[in-house]
């Protein structure tokens, strides 16, 4: 019989286990009546010989390999019993598991996104990060002339609050102010149109693009 079967057919064969139990002693105290001994006599020796019932079955379910299941069930279904009776006791019971799932979540999801996701650009692993100190326009261009003798390349932003109200109530978002070759350093190409590129990193930001032919 397979596993599958041997799990949904546990009555059937816990009916079959207590015949061949019953079958064995029976035996057994036939056995010790053939060499003389009364039937009383007999049918205590063959309980010594063979055990008791009960452990001789916890053996052979322990063969079929599914016990574990089984106690499983058992355990959910005691488990379920228990907390039907302390109707309070099973809701502070799922609330506090509620929030600590959530809280865990939350943590998780919070350093998944910080630290063990990878930023969604080329190459992540080759970027640093220089920070720390006082950074300002006049350095920087040094460093964008001598970047190709230190990095493969080099780019610089500023975090920056933008009104995006054309009029009337503010419309506040937070942006950045990068240097030209942000994107193609990082590898993000454009959906439409084109992005920002060393030529417009200059005062007056570069020669506006030609209009497209009509």
């Amino acid at each position: 019989m397979t596993w599958w079967g041997r799990l949904f057919r546990r009555r059937r064969l816990e009916r079959e286990l207590d015949a061949e139990i019953r079958d064995h002693y029976e035996r057994q105290v036939a056995d010790f009546v053939a060499t003389g001994v009364s039937e009383a006599e007999a049918r205590r020796l063959a309980r010594l010989a063979l055990g008791g019932d009960d452990q001789i079955k916890e053996q052979c379910r322990d063969a079929r390999g599914t016990r574990w299941i089984e106690d499983i069930v058992q355990d959910v279904r005691y488990a379920c019993r228990v907390l039907a009776k302390a109707p309070v006791f099973t809701m502070v019971a799922i609330l506090s598991l509620a929030l600590g799932i959530g809280a865990n979540t939350a943590i998780f999801s919070l350093v998944n996104g910080v630290l063990l996701r990878t930023l969604p650009v080329r190459d992540p692993e080759r970027l640093v990060l220089l920070k720390d100190g006082s950074w300002t326009n006049p350095i920087w261009e040094q460093i964008r002339e001598r970047q190709w003798r230190l990095f493969d390349g080099a780019v610089a932003w500023g975090a920056e609050e933008f009104d995006l109200a054309a009029g009337g109530p503010s419309l506040k978002v937070e942006g950045l102010w990068v240097s030209g070759g942000f994107f193609d350093l990082a590898g993000v190409p454009p959906l439409r149109g084109r992005l920002i590129t060393p030529a417009d990193d200059v005062p007056g930001c570069g020669s506006a693009p030609e209009p497209p032919a009509k």
